[in-house]
């Protein structure tokens, strides 16, 4: 047995004229190996791998018919887990969580296991994903304009960054259409997951970011659910004609 199972149903103790304890029922051991997909906003449907670490998962749910069991994403031996089940044939549903948010799920059909025996299995599981709407104010001194001409901008870049790092969608050449920004929709959903944006935005004489110095940092924003309509993204660019610029 690769590693320690956990057994999902819990011993029953016994109780009469003296203390005893029932035997724990026959089962056998599942083993897997989980690793998490995401898929890349790039029109091609890029895939990216990861391991607890980088995905940022810190709990993994197991579950099936006989019951669920919450591990670590971790074990001493690398990225998976054990579950102790009753001998069978299961659909195992394995759900991975950052803090209490589901991110990544897959189930897992006609899962076999064997009496006193373990049954390995290689577990990747997609990311979660949902529409978003990224919204775009550009703000000169103290006004804010909230449409392309009146900001003097004809063109935006927008690149998005995961936890773990990876650009997800970068576009350069974005023509500026009112109401400034983007939409994900449900036929194009992102990826479950926390992110950085940067916007660029130019025209003829102007020239916008969302990352200014002296820090240069970028919005942060947690996309856990429908972020579109009352809940989209609403993000400042700054303008910055005639620099200095942000790297």
């Amino acid at each position: 047995m690769k590693r320690i199972a956990l057994v999902l149903a819990a011993s029953v103790l016994g109780l009469g004229c003296g203390s005893s304890s029932n035997p724990p029922p026959p089962s056998g051991t599942l083993d897997m190996s989980w690793s998490f997909i995401r898929t890349k906003s790039d029109g091609s449907g890029t895939k990216v791998t990861y391991g607890c670490s980088k995905a940022g998962i810190t709990s993994v749910l197991v579950s099936t018919a006989g019951g669920a069991a919450t591990l670590s994403c971790t074990d001493p031996l690398g990225d998976g887990g054990a579950v102790a089940l009753a001998p069978g044939t299961y659909d195992v549903t394995i759900t991975a969580f950052r803090g209490s948010t589901a991110l990544y799920r897959q189930t897992f059909t006609g899962v076999d296991i064997f009496l006193n025996q373990t049954t390995q299995i290689s577990a990747p599981l997609p990311a979660l994903s949902a529409p978003l709407e990224i919204d775009l104010a550009f703000v000169v001194g103290q006004i804010t304009y909230t449409t392309c001409g009146g900001a003097g901008v004809t063109n935006l870049s927008i690149n998005l960054v995961d936890y773990a790092g990876t650009s997800v969608y970068s576009n350069a050449s974005i023509s500026c259409t009112d109401p400034p920004g983007i939409t994900f929709g449900v036929v194009n959903p992102v990826d479950l997951d926390q992110y950085t944006i940067r916007v660029i935005g130019t025209g003829p004489s102007f020239e916008y970011d969302s990352a200014v110095l002296p820090g240069c940092t970028s919005p942060v924003f947690n996309h856990f659910a429908n972020d579109v309509a009352g809940f989209a993204w609403d993000v400042l660019v700054y303008d910055v004609t005639g620099g200095p610029f942000c790297p």
